[in-house]
């Protein structure tokens, strides 16, 4: 099961379509069309390294305007993927979440 995931660029695609990931599975977001195709609910495409502050730099912190913000799903009472805060340790939005492991804060 994969839930509020972020890939972009990599050599075949994104997500996998013959992968058999859990129906379960949703607010993925890609740079292909594979998020889309592999997961049936809120597959996002359109994704790309633009969206992070400097991703040639190695600053992948998301930008307010990026493709999968404010996409995700909030999975602070999941019962498989249980957390509230981004890969900061900032506490995420009550709100719709960010997809990717950071949260984006003005």
């Amino acid at each position: 099961m994969l839930k509020n995931n972020l890939a972009i660029g990599n050599s075949d695609y994104d997500f996998d379509a013959d992968a058999n990931f859990s129906t379960d599975s949703s607010n993925n977001c890609s740079s292909d069309g594979s998020a889309a195709s592999a997961f049936e609910t809120d597959g996002i495409t359109g994704a790309s390294e633009n969206d992070f502050v400097l991703a040639a730099g190695g600053n992948y912190h998301i930008k307010s305007d990026a493709t999968c913000a404010n996409e995700g799903t909030n999975l602070a009472s999941d019962p498989d993927l249980s957390f509230s805060t981004d890969i900061d340790l900032q506490q995420r939005d009550d709100g719709s979440w960010d997809i990717g492991a950071d949260e984006y804060f003005p």
